[in-house]
């Protein structure tokens, strides 16, 4: 028996299927988020809503409550951890 030659078929760009062009995922190097929750006073509340408010007329329209818990607590342990 005689074998059958094999016909390639090249698609048009139309016809290319978008999981043809998909990359393998590449793992993050950035530190991804995790969510905490926690307890606060209702007067410190005032005073983050105020300084919130504050950066934001000064310009800084994305400032929120995440920068600053983020910022506040980088400072505090740069400042009283010593080792990590």
């Amino acid at each position: 028996m005689q074998q059958r030659k094999k016909i390639e078929i090249k698609k048009k760009e139309s016809q290319r299927s978008y999981l043809e062009d998909m990359q393998p995922p590449v793992i993050a190097t950035k530190e991804v988020p995790v969510r905490k929750s926690f307890l606060i006073s209702q007067a410190l509340e005032a005073k983050i809503r105020a300084y919130i408010y504050q950066k934001r007329t000064q310009g800084d329209i994305y400032y929120n409550q995440t920068h600053l818990v983020r910022d506040a607590l980088t400072t505090f342990l740069n400042e009283h951890v010593t080792n990590g």
